[in-house]
């Protein structure tokens, strides 16, 4: 799976790499777009104050007309010459108000607020609209009115009777001399905000004093800011430094999203905390994936055709490589697991063949095999439970009685007394009993029998090497099998008779001397010594039928009884080499350590267990198995059943 996990770390880190770059593209839009917020919110209170001051000018133009009216300018010459400054005439002031009112509507959309025709001192003679003011009022202190009667043309912003006007100012002019000056102002208002936020596209203009607005307007624009909006940091923008000093502050963030600039008007108001606002909404990418919502078919269209059809054959190609991965290192080992299960679950194999899958699916394999090994073992621990085997069983008891090592074969010294000793007489089949083979039989019935001989010496342990096999050390007594009632025990194995006169000439040859051949020497264990005839034939001991063999060790469930009655010929054959060797010789070499090694590993004891008598029983068992099945021959494989070795014979037909 490398190929598949290298391509999956491309992806990740692809997807990675493109999602870090959507976050920095985020905030690069956002810190450029607020960078260009800020340079828009400049831009707009340069052209407001243009817009302002242009304004001022078109107000100051608008009173031209009334400052030239033959009737102002005589009104005004005649207050200029009057000898008492406080008392102004009322014909004068009467005619001259009616006057201001009628030039004042006809100004249309400058018509102001207020409108004031003052002396060449800066009494008040006459007004239009305002509350009226008391005999002897005058102007002539406020810099606009004092500049228009030096004969300038001025604008200001006043704060007059608690609200905020603009201001317009010029002089009259009559027969050369400056005779008074006409003020004009109008109010600022939400008429004023509007016209100027038609001019600023989608930004809010409010007008404040102190910590309240007077006027404002806000476009019809998603999220532009409101009165509220402007109101709230308006304490925080009159403390601010550069406010105080500059006369403006910095772009900074509103209520509702918005962000807008604080500026003082020009003129006199200023210093009563008089200002404007202008604010815009501020756009900004809350996600990566709002930048989406920016796009739009121009957008599209505008890319060109070979980068677009590139990506898009990228992305196909990319996804192809991925797609064939995944069938190299996971589709195909699977569609492999998958057949070689459905084989399993067939009975067309037995196993699941690990070097065939790679991987984690070798692992796969593995566990299958090892379930279904522990599914077999639970299936047999479940199993009604069978005596265990018991190697006295398989193979029987020793001739000496007693002992539960196996049997085994060999051959003596030649011409040693313990060979001499140990060399069985003939069975009663080869020949009468009281006398040697071929001996006639005494006339006159049987013989007596010959008094009884004194027992004969143990026989002497053999050296090392007569025989095929060494003999066993006595194993250790078997303990009764567990049942609900324990087996009678054994008598006593009777007396050897007493030693008699010395043996017959055997075959023949001088008494006392054995004439038979080498090979004829040879101990038979299982075969008995001479019985109650005295040595006057030979008597062929049995063993005691043993029980069947254990499923634990034969597992084919052969349940025929293990004796050995006889030394098969062809197994003394292959002991002696005089004879041929059976075919299946190996085979059982090969059982025989192969059990042994086993039961070492298991912890079982190994001693007194001989290749010899092992074969017999295996042979045994061969015959019955191909005498029943029918078939050609049997195999044995040895396994390890409940921590003990076993072994199972397995029928061959061909």
């Amino acid at each position: 799976m490398l190929l598949s996990r290298f391509w999956y770390f491309v992806l990740a880190a692809a997807s990675g790499i493109a999602f870090a770059a959507a976050l920095l593209t985020q905030a690069a839009f956002n810190r450029q777009y607020d960078s260009d917020l800020n340079d828009q919110l400049r831009r707009d209170r340069f052209e407001l104050e243009l817009m302002l001051k242009m304004d001022a000018r078109s107000r100051i133009d608008a009173i031209a007309p009334i400052a030239a009216h033959g009737d102002v300018r005589s009104a005004l010459r005649s207050a200029s010459r009057r000898s008492d400054r406080d008392e102004v005439p009322r014909d004068v002031r009467s005619g001259l108000e009616n006057k201001l009112r009628d030039l004042n509507r006809q100004l249309e959309g400058m018509q102001g607020d207020l409108l004031f025709a003052v002396d060449d001192e800066g009494y008040v003679i006459g007004q239009a609209g305002g509350s009226a003011l008391p005999a002897g009022a005058g102007l002539g202190s406020f810099p606009l009115v004092e500049r228009a009667l030096a004969g300038y043309v001025r604008d200001d912003t006043w704060v007059y009777n608690g609200k905020v006007y603009r201001m317009a100012a010029r002089p009259v002019i009559d027969s050369g001399q400056y005779v008074g000056a006409i003020v004009h102002g109008m109010e600022l208002d939400d008429e004023l905000a509007r016209r100027l936020a038609e001019r600023l596209s989608g930004a809010t203009v409010a007008f404040f004093q102190q910590d309240h607005v007077l006027a404002s307007h806000m476009p019809q624009a998603e999220n532009a800011a409101r009165a509220e909006d402007i109101e709230g940091p308006l304490a925080q923008a009159l403390a601010d430094e550069q406010l105080r000093e500059g006369g403006r502050t910095d772009p900074m963030d509103l209520g509702g999203g918005s962000r807008g600039v604080y500026s003082l008007v020009t003129g006199s108001a200023a210093h009563a905390g008089v200002g404007y606002t202008i604010a815009r909404p501020r756009h900004t990418l809350a996600s990566v994936w709002d930048v989406f919502t920016l796009i739009t078919i121009d957008d599209v269209d505008s890319l060109p055709a070979p980068v677009l059809g590139g990506l898009i054959g990228a992305s196909v190609l990319l996804f192809l490589l991925g797609m064939f991965f995944l069938w190299v290192e996971r589709d195909r080992p699977f569609k492999k697991l998958r057949t070689a299960t459905g084989a399993l679950a067939k009975r067309e194999k037995d196993r699941l063949t690990i070097t065939d899958f790679g991987g984690s699916y070798r692992k796969v394999a593995e566990n299958v095999n090892e379930a279904m090994d522990k599914a077999v073992e639970s299936a047999a621990a479940s199993s009604p439970k069978r005596k265990a085997a018991d190697l006295d069983e398989i193979l029987g008891p020793t001739p000496e009685g007693g002992s539960s090592s196996p049997q085994f074969f060999g051959f003596a010294d030649k011409g040693g007394p313990a060979a001499e000793d140990e060399i069985p007489s003939i069975p009663p089949a080869m020949g009468p009993a009281g006398g040697p083979a071929g001996a006639p039989k005494p006339p006159g019935g049987p013989p007596p029998k010959p008094a009884a001989a004194p027992a004969p010496p143990p026989p002497a342990p053999s050296p090392p090497g007569a025989g095929l096999g060494a003999p066993l050390p006595p194993a250790a007594p078997k303990p009764p099998p567990p049942g609900p009632a324990a087996k009678a025990p054994v008598p006593p194995a009777p007396k050897p008779p007493a030693p008699g006169p010395a043996a017959p000439p055997v075959a023949g040859g001088t008494p006392g001397v054995d004439d038979r051949p080498d090979w004829a020497k040879g101990t038979l264990l299982g075969v008995g010594a001479a019985g109650a005839t005295g040595g006057a034939g030979p008597v062929q001991r049995t063993s005691p039928k043993a029980p069947p063999p254990a499923d634990d060790a034969f597992d084919d469930d052969d349940e025929g009884q293990t004796m050995v009655a006889q030394v098969p010929r062809e197994l003394l054959d292959a002991t002696s080499g005089e004879g041929p060797i059976d075919g299946d010789e190996l085979h059982f070499r090969d059982v025989y350590e192969m059990f042994v090694e086993t039961k070492k590993k298991c912890g079982e004891p190994t001693a007194g267990l001989t290749f010899d008598k092992f074969v017999l029983t295996l042979r045994k068992n061969r015959d019955q198995i191909v005498q029943r099945h029918g078939a050609k021959t049997v195999r044995f494989t040895v396994y390890v059943k409940e921590g003990k070795a076993a072994l199972k014979a397995t029928p061959v037909k061909d």
